[in-house]
């Protein structure tokens, strides 16, 4: 009898034991072709342009709203730290090239789908409401082990510039909402948009008039620290280079330092 309880116990130990290394072990990252970008483009039931052909042909001098939609290539450049709760941090490096989707999402509004790897895409969708741009949320989906914490920031005032024709800087205020992992974690993002003079980028070897959004989030709440984002927009709002520095620490860790760069502004198909 006590060496049936010793096997049992021992199976017990075993089978625990496996599925806490399941748990735990973090995956390796899997690249998000550009073919298997297409196909989700192609498959969306939103992939219009914010135009008309109508719009198009009374009023050829006005740009378009929005983005044309399609897949765009970035250059990648960077890593990231996750930790979420108990689990191990896992640190990984982000591709040399990177997709993002731009669909059309109502009249004026538009979503930048952008494919880092597998364990990890985002979503963010910007409105065109008159002449200010609002950021109407943006999405995070990550996974941790056999964790898939989805990390979703609202803003309210969500107009992030009042004028883009004008210079200026915007007070915001935003909520940070982490779910999926072994708890939920909120924070309050708290900062200032700066929105600047056009500037020039080159994309592709062409220079590009360019307006430049920066933004800082000082973290307080389930986690704290920092997020500063710098994106440059050409005149449709498609966003031409990101760069961002992420640290926030707590019961959900994330820490990132990236540069996205636009190849073309052509997109596929």
């Amino acid at each position: 009898m006590a060496r049936r309880i010793a096997w049992a116990l021992g199976a017990l130990v075993i089978v625990g034991g496996g599925a806490l290394w399941w748990l735990l072990e973090p995956r390796d990252t899997t690249e998000v072709t550009k073919e298997q970008a297409l196909e989700q483009f192609r498959e969306s039931d939103r992939s219009t342009s914010s135009t008309t052909p109508e719009d198009e042909a009374s009023d050829g001098d006005r740009p378009a709203a929005t983005p044309a939609p399609g897949v765009y290539t970035y250059a990648a450049s960077g890593s990231e730290d996750v930790k979420i709760g108990p689990l191990p941090t896992e640190t990984r490096q982000f591709p040399t090239t990177v997709t993002a989707t731009v669909t059309a999402s109502g009249e004026t509004c538009f979503d930048w789908n952008v494919n880092l790897f597998e364990q990890h895409t985002e979503e963010t969708r910007w409105c065109r409401d008159g002449s200010a741009l609002r950021l109407d949320q943006h999405v995070k989906h990550q996974q941790v082990g056999a964790v898939a914490p989805t990390m979703t920031m609202t803003c309210d005032p969500a107009v992030y510039v009042a004028d883009l024709d004008a210079a200026g800087t915007t007070s915001v205020n935003c909520v940070l909402n982490v779910k999926g992992g072994p708890f939920s974690v909120e924070a309050q993002l708290s900062g200032e948009v700066t929105w600047s003079e056009p500037e020039t980028r080159t994309i592709d070897g062409a220079e590009v008039e360019a307006r430049r959004l920066t933004a800082h989030y000082p973290a307080t709440g389930s986690v704290t620290g920092t997020w500063d984002e710098t994106v440059w927009f050409d005149e449709n709002l498609l966003p031409l280079e990101v760069e961002r520095s992420l640290h926030l620490a707590g019961a959900a860790t994330f820490d990132e330092t990236s540069t996205l760069t636009l190849q073309s502004r052509t997109p596929d198909t």
